[in-house]
């Protein structure tokens, strides 16, 4: 649901300033600012039909004993090793769109990388995050 938000709301973004240059632009880039607008809503569609739930489906996450295991990928699939030892900080991002889902996005810090996941539930993000909190 929230990936689908995502993907119609950079479409209408991208359509509505294509649109709004076709007031400054004249002959052919007019014509040129109308097939970006579609082309942004198009991809916005194909995103939403048939990336996502592609996507959603693929991820998930694992606690195994030595860290967390990430599965993820729509077309290109691979799993991610995050060794428990080396979180540093696992930080909940939710915003009101997210907490009236009753999700959460999280984020591992590592001295080397950030890995972002995807949203989840409130419980499976709170055992994400007091697995930060045993390693620090």
């Amino acid at each position: 649901m929230v990936g689908r938000i995502e993907a119609w709301a950079g479409g209408i973004i991208v359509a509505g300033g294509a649109i709004l240059c076709t007031v400054w632009a004249s002959g052919a880039w007019r014509t040129c600012c109308w097939v970006v607008a579609a082309l942004a809503l198009l991809s916005a569609v194909i995103e939403s039909v048939l990336v996502i739930p592609v996507a959603v489906r693929n991820f998930r996450v694992e606690i195994v004993p030595g860290g967390v295991l990430v599965y993820r990928g729509a077309v290109f699939r691979s799993v991610d090793h995050i060794p428990g030892s080396k979180i540093t900080l696992v930080r909940r991002q939710a915003g009101p769109l997210l907490q009236h889902l009753c999700v959460a996005k999280c984020v591992l810090f590592t001295p080397a990388r950030e890995v972002s996941l995807l949203p989840m539930s409130d419980m499976d993000v709170e055992r994400l995050m007091q697995l930060g909190a045993d390693d620090v």
